[in-house]
């Protein structure tokens, strides 16, 4: 919702009965599920706030804000295998739209059922979006 400009409110919804489930999302090419192959420990890996701080010293004033509020995140990402391009790059390279991320919650959540699930869905939202433009050469 946005009010005199600002937004005020934002907000994803899902609704669906808690089930158990089969599933497992991380598969190694032999069939093995686990890490995958090349994926290093999250603490060895670059972090956005090391980008971020970065980037601090190098971004115009009037972006100044959006690199405060994204450093302010409850939310940690770390970058497993390489990092993103430059967002100042006005001539980003396109690269493959694949990348593999450690996302953490800087804090313990509440054991509210079903927070973690939605704070999951949070998390994911950013990271796709952003790996979906990375052929496409835009930052």
């Amino acid at each position: 919702a946005i009010q005199n400009g600002q937004i005020i409110f934002k907000m994803q919804a899902q609704f669906a009965r808690p089930e158990e489930s089969q599933l497992r999302h991380v598969e190694r090419a032999d069939g093995v599920t686990g890490m995958p192959r090349g994926v290093v420990a999250p603490d060895e890996c670059l972090g956005m706030d090391d980008l971020l701080g970065d980037l601090m010293a190098r971004a115009p004033a009037a972006l100044l804000p959006l690199i405060e509020e994204l450093r302010a995140s409850p939310i940690e990402v770390r970058y497993a295998v390489g990092a993103p391009h430059d967002p100042l790059d006005p001539d980003p390279p396109s690269m493959p739209s694949r990348q593999l991320l450690w996302v953490r919650i800087r804090e313990p959540i509440t054991k509210a059922p079903g927070l973690d699930a939605a704070c999951a869905a949070y998390i994911s939202d950013q990271p796709l979006l952003l790996t979906a433009l990375r052929p496409h050469r835009i930052s």
